[in-house]
């Protein structure tokens, strides 16, 4: 994908960040035996991993859609329910600088693997439930972050192994970024809100977090703006996205909403995502179309088809739009 265009609710016009909208399917991958719950890229946009049912991640040539290094990861007894490159497109490290994989599953645990040889470094055990959600620091390539229905958060050295941070929060966690600086991690959560901690600060003091009240149902991803970390995108069970920005006041404030006639979420996970440039907006919907909007004007510029069941996750890299849905089929997109 070269850049961005398009006419409201049309594929292919120029759009006003000088590059194109996806427009159509160009690779169609049977990425997952079951449901595909996480896709992302690695920083370059080269290699697409994907996660679900079939408790593997499994990596792809974005370039030509066939499997690449050691194709599967395994080692997790339970489905993948979220992956993260070091490096990638949320920004990471993963101990020592060589590309990384992490997995968060459904039985409990998070797996650090090499994604050249395929070898588990890692498997991070703590979580009482299943982990929702592991994320690499942009800031510190020897750190993560994890989030579960345990109502805990945690922070992993993925250099030893091991947890050095664990914070108890109000509601079951579905998601987690890093926000602005080394010690921020935002969460979102069942009870429609997000949370802002500051995990450097002792445990007595890390328990009181900036909340931002901005769903009516449960929080199913947050992602930073990948040009200003001090905002961050939601999704929702109220089948809305909010912008949030950090800068809006001691609390943080809503910016933005977005939203669609037909847009509905389909899973408490789903994640929307958001273009290199930071200018549009993506998230699949329950009938199995694809919602692009701009951020500016909060408009829907495209819808796009190509999935037959509900599409969970997104994910916008340089190499261009990826797509998958609970039939464990991933879509990546052209102009």
């Amino acid at each position: 994908m070269r850049s961005l265009t398009t006419a409201p609710g049309q594929g292919g016009s120029r759009a006003r960040s000088g590059g194109y909208f996806p427009a159509r399917k160009r690779l169609v991958i049977r990425a997952n035996v079951g449901g595909t719950h996480r896709v992302a890229f690695t920083a370059g946009g080269d290699v697409l991993a994907t996660a679900g049912d079939d408790k593997v991640v499994s990596l792809w040539d974005a370039g030509s859609g066939v499997a690449t290094g050691p194709g599967r990861l395994a080692g997790h007894a339970g489905a993948l329910l979220d992956v993260d490159f070091s490096g990638g497109e949320n920004g990471g490290g993963g101990g020592g600088g060589d590309l990384t994989v992490l997995g968060a599953g459904a039985d409990k645990s998070i797996r650090l693997w090499d994604a050249v040889t395929g070898k588990c470094r890692h498997a991070l055990r703590g979580h009482a439930e299943k982990v929702c959600a592991a994320r690499f620091s942009p800031f510190e390539n020897t750190r993560a972050a994890s989030c579960s229905h345990d109502k805990t958060i945690k922070v992993w050295d993925l250099n030893k192994g091991f947890c050095v941070a664990s914070i108890m929060c109000a509601s079951n966690c579905n998601a987690v970024t890093y926000g602005d600086g080394a010690g921020v991690v935002v969460t979102g959560h069942f009870d429609g809100a997000a949370r802002v901690w500051d995990v450097r600060r002792k445990p007595g003091n890390a328990c009181d977090p900036i909340e931002v009240r901005a769903h009516e149902q449960h929080v199913t991803s947050v992602t930073a703006m990948p040009n200003n970390r001090a905002q961050f995108l939601t999704s929702g069970k109220d089948h809305t996205l909010k912008l949030i920005d950090l800068r809006g006041g001691a609390q943080g404030e809503v910016v933005k909403t977005i939203k669609a006639s037909g847009y509905r979420v389909w899973t408490q996970w789903a994640n929307a995502c958001v273009s290199p440039d930071g200018a549009h907006v993506v998230a699949g919907g329950a009938d199995g179309a694809v919602f692009v909007w701009s951020l500016s004007d909060e408009g829907l510029k495209v819808t796009l088809r190509g999935h037959d069941a509900a599409v969970a996750t997104c994910a916008w890299g340089q190499s261009g739009l990826a797509t998958a849905d609970k039939n464990g089929v991933a879509v990546l997109w052209s102009e």
